[in-house]
């Protein structure tokens, strides 16, 4: 039998807006333009008057929280649902739910199901080890641009990753490992926004939520990221340096560090797929 989810009352999406605005403010009231949290904030922000605008931004805010129910595996792998399912969890109609579903497939998330509304698709060791090389030509290409930018300590962005990385670290001290993961994303999303190139930051946005999935799968079962941190730390001493070769050199070796560590948890565990 596929998996179900429980049914979310409607104000579970009120709720996550204010996670967002929140977790936007602890990290220096940066607002993440690019990012589908930030931006359905901003959205409704601009569209509180009604009409067209008002329903985008539920369309928005519907997508943000089912998106966000797959991402964090609370809607797991072979997860399945019917169009009406979702429509009364969400609080909207079908129509919406169609347009919602539509952008989660073409995002690779899920796979659309004729007459039975969708079903989340699984990951495999191989999807892991391709995305996570995707995702380390992106990221290594972005703090690149990032670090050519020459910025100061003071800077937007280097207050941004110092900030997250000081919750990732924090977040380990208390073991909370969904706090460090929560603030790992923050961290590397990051480097991919503030890097200055529009359809990198879009493309490394969509991969890095594939890869989300497993980072949230494997988080309980992998060692302690300890060393996380102290990566993170040398990163941004070569950003600060401007020194472009050993930002992106100390990059790729912490994705190749990520990457090895969720393969050697599933391999351990006999885990085929997610």
């Amino acid at each position: 039998m596929a998996a179900r989810g429980p049914r979310i009352p409607t104000s579970w999406r009120g709720r996550f807006i204010r996670q967002a605005k929140n977790r936007d403010r602890k990290l220096g009231g940066n607002t993440i333009v690019a990012d589908s949290a930030s931006a359905a904030v901003s959205l409704n922000d601009r569209h509180e008057g009604g009409g067209e605008g008002a329903r985008v931004a539920v369309v928005d805010h519907a997508y943000i929280a089912l998106k966000e129910k797959i991402l964090n595996n609370d809607f797991p792998p072979g997860y399945q649902a019917l169009e009406q399912e979702i429509a009364d969890m969400l609080g909207v109609s079908r129509t919406p739910v169609r347009e919602i579903l539509t952008r989660l497939q073409d995002e690779g998330l899920i796979e659309r199901l004729p007459r039975r509304g969708f079903r989340v698709l699984p990951l495999t060791p191989d999807d892991i080890r391709e995305l996570a090389d995707v995702l380390r030509c992106l990221e290594v290409r972005a703090v690149e641009l990032l670090t050519e930018q020459k910025l100061t300590a003071e800077s937007e962005p280097l207050r941004v990753l110092k900030a997250a990385n000081e919750h990732a670290r924090e977040a380990l001290n208390h073991e909370d490992r969904q706090g460090w993961a929560d603030a790992d994303r923050e961290f590397h999303r990051a480097i991919l926004r503030f890097c200055g190139n529009r359809h990198l930051t879009r493309t490394g946005f969509s991969i890095w939520d594939q890869f989300h999935r497993a980072d949230m799968i494997t988080l309980r079962i992998r060692p302690v990221p300890v060393n996380s941190p102290v990566e993170h730390d040398e990163i941004m001493d070569a950003i600060r340096a401007h020194d472009t070769a050993a930002a992106a050199r100390l990059l790729a070796q912490h994705r190749r560090n990520g990457r090895e560590t969720i393969i050697a948890s599933l391999e351990e565990f006999g885990l085929k797929h997610l």
